[in-house]
């Protein structure tokens, strides 16, 4: 039976360490997933929209469906007719529509409409 026994060893130290990985994961899941304190002092995640109204062309193609030439054509646009007032402001931009505004609306923000551009 001994024999048996060191056989099976091998599979059980390997299903314990698999089993170890796991919940090491799973310890700093939780550390990494933990919210921060928001303002109200209930927890909130840190708020990581790109502003349209500030973002280099370089920030804008993080965006979802922004790809260079949109996002040239992003700061042009702010730079000729000034800040955004809404994301919907974006549609006056060429190339871009209701489909790739829904797209970005999760990831994008106008927070500084009122600075001028």
């Amino acid at each position: 039976m001994t024999d048996a026994r060191r056989q099976r060893a091998p599979g059980l130290r390997i299903l314990l360490m698999v089993m170890l990985c796991w919940l090491m994961a799973m310890a700093y899941l939780a550390l990494v997933r933990r919210p921060v304190e928001g303002d109200a002092g209930r927890a909130a995640w840190p708020d990581m929209r790109i502003d349209l109204n500030t973002a280099s062309v370089d920030e804008l193609q993080v965006l979802p469906a922004i790809g260079p030439g949109l996002a040239e054509r992003i700061v042009a646009d702010r730079q000729e007719h000034g800040t955004f007032a809404s994301l919907e402001d974006l549609d006056r931009v060429p190339q871009i529509g209701p489909s790739v505004i829904e797209r970005i609306r999760s990831y994008a923000v106008v927070e500084s409409a009122d600075e001028g551009g």
